[in-house]
C-alpha cells in the first residue's frame, strides 16, 4: 500500500463524527484513497453523513460502497481501467455481502446491500461519460465494455432484490444451507468471470461456461423442492431469490460470451 492510500479499521461506528474528522484530516494531508473497513454494517444515516462530508472535499468521491467497506478516492485523474475495476469490485463486494448475510443470518447486512447498490450505477454512468468525452476507441472494444457495464448494473439490481428478500424474512437453517449451494458457486463464478473479462482470457471463459449447467441444475432442484415447503412466506422468499439468481447467472453468461467473440 502506497503512502497516499490509507485503511481505517472500524470496530464500531458509534461516533461517526470521529470517523469524519479522520477522513477530513487524511484528505488535507494528501491521501488519494481512504478505505474504511467495518466490523458491523454502516447504517443509512452514517452513509449519508459520509456522503455529505465528501461533497465538501473537492475531487473526492465514494468509489466503493458496501455494508462493510467504503472507499473514498480522488477521482480527478481516474483512468478508464480504474473505473472499470471500481465497478467490478463494487458488484463483487455486494455479492460477497449477500452470501455473508445468509451465512450469518444477518438481515441488517442484507438491508445494507440495498442501500449500497446504487453506487454501481453512478460509476457506470461516470464510465460512459468519460468514454464518450475521451479519445475514440476501437468500436468493438467500446461495445463489449458497454455491454459488460450494463450486465454488471443488472447484476447489482438483482443482488439488491435478493438482499431485500433476505432482509424481510429470517430463513430456517435447512433452507439457508440449500441457498448457499447456489449462491456460493455463483459468487465464485462471478469472481472468475470478472477476472476473465478484464484479462481477456478466452480459454478460462470457456471453462467457466462449461460449469454453468451445474449451477442452473442446483437452482432448478431448489425451486422444485421448495414447492412443497409448508411455510408460504419462506417459499416465496426462496423462489424470488432463485429467480434473481438465475438472472445473475444469465448476465454472467453474456459477459463470458462477449469475452470469447
Amino acid at each position: 500500500m502506497s503512502r497516499e492510500e490509507y485503511t481505517i479499521k472500524i470496530k464500531k461506528i458509534s461516533n461517526i463524527e470521529e470517523v469524519l474528522y479522520l477522513i477530513e484530516s487524511l484528505y488535507a494531508s494528501g491521501a488519494r484513497m481512504i478505505n474504511l473497513e467495518m466490523e458491523t454494517p454502516a447504517t443509512a444515516e452514517q452513509f449519508r453523513k459520509i456522503q455529505e462530508l465528501i461533497v465538501s472535499l473537492p475531487g473526492y468521491e465514494v468509489t466503493v460502497k458496501t455494508p462493510m467497506n467504503i472507499s473514498l478516492q480522488d477521482i480527478m485523474e481516474m483512468s478508464h481501467k480504474s473505473i472499470l475495476e471500481t465497478i467490478s469490485n463494487s458488484v463483487f463486494h455486494l455479492m460477497d455481502d449477500v452470501v455473508e448475510s445468509v451465512e450469518s443470518f444477518d438481515p441488517a447486512k442484507a438491508e445494507a446491500v440495498e442501500l449500497a447498490h446504487d453506487n454501481v450505477h453512478r460509476y457506470c454512468q461516470r464510465y460512459r461519460r468519460q468514454a464518450h468525452s475521451g479519445p475514440s476507441q476501437n468500436v468493438k472494444e467500446l461495445l463489449n465494455i458497454s455491454v459488460y457495464i450494463s450486465n454488471l448494473e443488472n447484476i447489482a439490481n438483482y443482488l439488491s432484490y435478493i438482499a431485500h428478500s433476505l432482509s424481510q424474512q429470517t430463513l430456517p437453517s435447512d433452507q439457508t444451507k440449500q441457498l448457499l449451494k447456489v449462491l456460493i458457486p455463483i459468487k465464485e463464478a462471478m469472481s472468475k468471470t470478472i477476472e476473465t473479462f478484464l484479462t481477456k482470457n478466452v480459454d478460462k471463459a470457456q471453462s467457466i461456461l462449461r460449469g454453468e449447467g451445474l449451477i442452473r441444475k442446483e437452482i432448478e432442484n431448489l425451486l422444485n423442492r421448495i414447492l412443497s415447503y409448508p411455510d408460504r412466506t419462506v417459499r416465496l422468499v426462496i423462489e424470488s431469490i432463485m429467480i434473481h439468481s438465475g438472472e445473475i447467472l444469465r448476465n454472467l453468461h453474456q459477459i463470458l460470451i462477449n469475452t470469447i467473440k
